[in-house]
This record gives structure tokens, C-alpha cells and sequence, in this order.
């Protein structure tokens, strides 16, 4: 894999590639060559690599960058690059827009009373705060919504690891500071909810 934008360890990781995918192919997996869909690596694909190592250097500030063994993801909002990929004959099999409305550093919600995202710590909590975190969320019903994720976590019987993606809903600010001292040190962050 990339993690870099370098043409010097771009080569050594085509070499590495083009080494094993030479000792792969001379060995039968008990049927597996349909699975063995890796290409040769050729000059072409050298000489089209390195296009994309120069070219992706020269927008890394406008463009984000995902690489996934034979696929690449490119998030950006300059459209333009669209083209430029096609023209360097890069073949692109889905564009989406994505219209972001919403001030940076909220979530958005479809619940109207809630005003106030609570994101919680991965961590793994005692028995004791286990109790405490269900019993303020029972007690607090009303004001208090819960993330499927953290439903489904009180409901697993030996469970006690939070996971960096559960939260919790608030109408009311103040539940916030409960919480904190009900079990401490259990929020990663807060961030307004806006519709």
C-alpha cells in the first residue's frame, strides 16, 4: 500500500508486487486462479502510476485520498478533476455529489427536541458503571436518547467495552455535567445538533 506520494517508494512497492505476483502465479490454491485477478505489473503500469504519484502530489491540498489495493478514492471539491483523471485515462467508475449544509463541528439529527450530541470514550467500564450509565439513561427517558449502538450494548449480557461510536442525544444541556459526574471521565466530545 501507498502512504506516501514518493516515486522512489512507489517503484520498490511495484517491485515487491511485481515479485510476488510472479511466485503467486505458480502456485495452484486448490483453484483459486478466478480469484487471481491482480494484473502484471508492466511499463505501462509503471509509467501510469508514477502520472498518478506526480499528479495527486500537485493537489494534495485540495484533495483527499484513500488507496485500497486496486482501487482509489478521491474526495475533493474541486470538480475539475474529474477531467484531469480522464485525461491522464484514468478510469473513474462513480462521481457523488454530496451537499454538506451544516456548520462544521455539528452532526445532524432528525430528532426536533434534541439539542446536543454526547460522543463517549472506547474504553471498557466496571460493572458499576455499567449500572450507572443504564439507570441515568432509564432515568432520563424523556431527554435522554441513546444511539442504536449503545441500545444494543446494554442488551449484550458480558459486554462492558464502549465503543468510540456510541452516543447519546440531549434536549437539555445540564444532563451533560450529571452524567460527567454520575461516570467520569466517560465523553470523548460534544457537539451541537443542528436539522
Amino acid at each position: 500500500m501507498i502512504t506516501s506520494l514518493d516515486h522512489d517508494h512507489s517503484d520498490s512497492l511495484l517491485d515487491l508486487r511485481e515479485t510476488l505476483w510472479k511466485k503467486v502465479r505458480n502456485i495452484n490454491f486448490g483453484g483459486s486462479w478466478a480469484l487471481q485477478s491482480d494484473e502484471p505489473i508492466t511499463e505501462a503500469l509503471r509509467s501510469k502510476l508514477h502520472n498518478a504519484v506526480t499528479y495527486f502530489s500537485t493537489i494534495t491540498n485540495e484533495a483527499k485520498i484513500t488507496i485500497l489495493q486496486s482501487f482509489v478514492y478521491v474526495y475533493t471539491n474541486r470538480y475539475a478533476v474529474r477531467d484531469e483523471l480522464l485525461a491522464l485515462e484514468f478510469g473513474i467508475r462513480q462521481i457523488t455529489t454530496v451537499k454538506v449544509n451544516r456548520p462544521l463541528g455539528s452532526v445532524k439529527s432528525n430528532d426536533e427536541a434534541s439539542k446536543l450530541r454526547c460522543y463517549l470514550k472506547q474504553l471498557e467500564i466496571t460493572n458499576n458503571e455499567h449500572h450507572l450509565l443504564k439507570s441515568f439513561i432509564d432515568t432520563n427517558v424523556d431527554v435522554v436518547k441513546p444511539s442504536l449502538g449503545l441500545d444494543h450494548f446494554f442488551n449484550r449480557k458480558n459486554d462492558r467495552l464502549i465503543r468510540n461510536y456510541f452516543f447519546l442525544d440531549f434536549t437539555e444541556e445540564s444532563l451533560l455535567t450529571t452524567l460527567e459526574l454520575m461516570t467520569p471521565n466517560l465523553i470523548r466530545k460534544v457537539a451541537p445538533i443542528v436539522r
